[in-house]
């Protein structure tokens, strides 16, 4: 059962992406790994869910611990309240067979009720001290991840700012976060990164890319980059999402799915609909072998 908390300082949610993103690495000299499709899923557009829309859906992981996976929607609780799902996926060496949403959860204040909508936030946030009232406001969820330790899951609000009634975001309260701890040598774990543009006519490109932090320089320190004098990390690309025939949409989360007997090790990606009928909310299943 997955245990959920709603603040979490920001080096330990890093630390856990990073585990959760551990690129594989052979003995001998690493290569590029091969990449195929196993198959993709289509939830139905508005599609309801023990009395909430299922869309939105901007993160995923999975719990080595019990199979499942937990899946974000980034309402802001327009369409339901901010909540994450529970979700059983069948796949295997010959394909993706079946995603079952199995539960879901709604997110909850410290005072254990649901985060309001933009609009019953204008009002109801004079009712809280200038002090505690951002941990109250409406929240903007975008990515989650599962302690692979512990079973804990974590979750990050971005975008929304809770501003004052008839102000505007420069007038917005400050948001305090928690400390975070340096470490005293960088982490130099290859990690992946989905890369997305979009160009014009030529429509959306969708990349997996390794990266490095092994020769990159420290930034932490500095005000600025725009002098240009430091190393940025190396990169490499795993696999541009169209050469193995996925579909390119709205792909947004990413996470490591269980080793296959081949030695492949499944890799799960996720798109949102953003609750629109022109877009879908998909599950795409690769194997990285």
């Amino acid at each position: 059962m997955l245990a959920m908390s709603s603040r979490v300082s920001a080096a330990i949610l890093a630390a856990i992406v990073a585990a959760s993103m551990l690129v594989p690495q052979p003995a001998a000299v690493a290569q590029v790994p091969t990449v195929r499709l196993l198959g993709e899923q289509t939830i139905p557009h508005r599609t309801n869910f023990q009395d909430t829309v299922v869309g939105g859906l901007s993160s995923i992981d999975h719990d080595p611990e019990t199979g499942r996976y937990a899946l974000l929607s980034d309402d802001w609780s327009d369409y339901s309240p901010a909540r994450y799902y529970t979700a059983a996926i069948e796949l295997d060496a010959d394909g993706l067979h079946d995603v079952a949403l199995t539960d879901v959860t709604l997110l909850r204040r410290p005072d254990g009720q649901t985060y309001p909508t933009i609009q019953d936030w204008r009002v109801e946030q004079h009712g809280y001290p200038e002090g505690v009232r951002n941990a109250f406001g409406t929240v903007d969820p975008e990515e989650l991840r599962i302690d692979p330790l512990t079973g804990d899951l974590a979750w990050t609000s971005e975008g929304q700012r809770n501003v004052l009634s008839g102000g505007s975001p420069a007038d917005a309260e400050p948001v305090l976060l928690d400390p975070t701890i340096r470490p005293s040598t960088a982490d130099t774990t290859p990690f992946l990164v989905l890369e997305r543009d979009y160009v014009g006519d030529a429509g959306t490109s969708i990349r997996i890319v390794e990266v490095s932090t092994s020769r990159a320089a420290d930034v932490l320190d500095r005000h600025s980059l725009a002098d240009g004098d430091f190393r940025p990390v190396s990169k490499r690309p795993l696999v541009d999402l169209g050469e193995p025939g996925a579909t390119i949409d709205d792909i947004e989360g990413i996470t490591w799915g269980p080793a296959l007997p081949s030695g492949e090790r499944t890799l799960l990606l996720v798109g949102g609909d953003d609750f629109s009928s022109a877009q879908s909310t998909r599950i795409t299943a690769l194997a990285v072998g």
